[in-house]
């Protein structure tokens, strides 16, 4: 697939999107990421990319309404990302739908977009 730096390619629950190497090779882990827009912080899963020298993607793995980042349903993108030295991010962006939070708010959605923000940071 050929991909250009900053476009995104929908596949059912990610997004790929082409950004530059993240500087530390490393196993899955938790994170915090603090949302730009009530400061909270908000949990996620992360995957450095291993190239350092050219761009990566990054694969942004998002749980489904009624679960949450700590569902085991993308463990085999998360191996996909792992294996290809893609970068990975699966943030919690407010848990399950079951407050107003959660539901596809403006939060939540700013809570994605920091989680790519933090990822093409790291």
């Amino acid at each position: 697939m050929n991909m250009k730096k900053g476009f995104i390619v929908p596949f059912n629950f990610c997004f790929f999107l082409m950004v530059g190497s993240a500087p530390v090779f490393g196993a899955v882990r938790e994170v915090r990421i603090k949302s730009s827009i009530d400061g909270s912080s908000q949990p996620a899963f992360f995957f450095s990319a291993t190239a350092k020298d050219k761009p990566s993607p990054l694969l942004v793995a998002l749980h489904t309404w009624s679960g949450d980042y700590k569902q085991k349903y993308h463990m085999p993108i998360q191996e996909h990302c792992i294996r290809n030295g893609w970068a990975y991010i699966h943030p919690n962006f407010r848990g399950p739908n079951r407050t107003q939070q959660a539901t596809g708010s403006d939060l939540a959605v700013q809570d994605v977009l920091d989680a790519v923000a933090y990822a093409k940071d790291h």
